[in-house]
């Protein structure tokens, strides 16, 4: 049996994280009254919009067209810009001293989803920097199912799922339940979807997928 001693007592193992993926949260837990003038306005177009040949990812419910990037409405405008706010600290944060001097800047694409009973969104991934989803409307009754409305992200290792380890680092999928207020912000390839929704009401939310432009 061999034995490893150290030199000098000291522990010469060394260690990096290869291939992180980067999470981020950002909550306003009182924007009631932004959340409730979003809704009005997301259902609203909802009602007059007609449905086209384009397929997404979503099954049943109403994705909008791509185009509220455009939008002059303010309270929109203020959800795009957190949203680009965030991906600008994220990506400062991640490259550290690296990065300090340069000046990070997002072309946006957004769009609103529309969920009802049974709605849902199957796996996808999008082509861009980050992708960000601000969730406007929430039910507080969403039925006996835990994960009913919730956002599921992949492991990008697809091997991992053959692994019998504990621990987080070799977790093969994270939730993410959603709640009024919250935003999240992750790269745009990680592979994701949305589970079946389910009680009375919407679940609405409002997607961006933010590319880095040229410095």
């Amino acid at each position: 049996m061999n034995v490893y001693y150290p030199a000098n007592g000291v522990d010469d193992i060394t260690s990096e994280l290869l291939f992180s993926t980067p999470l981020f949260r950002q909550s306003w837990p009182n924007d009631d009254e932004l959340n409730g003038s979003l809704r009005e306005l997301i259902l609203a177009r909802e009602r007059v919009s007609t449905k086209g040949d384009r397929e997404y990812s979503n099954v049943g419910g109403w994705h909008s067209p791509i185009d509220l990037h455009e939008t002059w409405d303010p309270d929109l405008r203020l959800v795009l810009e957190r949203g680009h706010a965030l991906a600008v600290k994220a990506t400062g944060r991640l490259l550290g001293t690296a990065g300090k001097d340069r000046h990070y800047r997002f072309t946006q694409s957004a769009w609103a989803n529309v969920s009802r009973q049974g709605d849902y969104n199957v796996p996808h991934v999008h082509m861009a920097t980050w992708s960000a989803v601000y969730y406007v409307s929430v039910p507080t009754d969403c039925g006996m199912e835990p994960q009913a409305g919730g956002l599921e992200l992949l492991d990008p290792r697809p091997a991992t799922t053959m692994l019998d380890m504990p621990g987080p680092f070799f977790a093969t999928r994270h939730f993410i339940k959603p709640q009024a207020g919250l935003m999240v912000l992750f790269p745009a390839t990680l592979m994701h979807f949305v589970h079946p929704f389910r009680g009375a009401g919407e679940r609405i939310s409002i997607a961006c997928d933010l590319t880095l432009a040229p410095a």
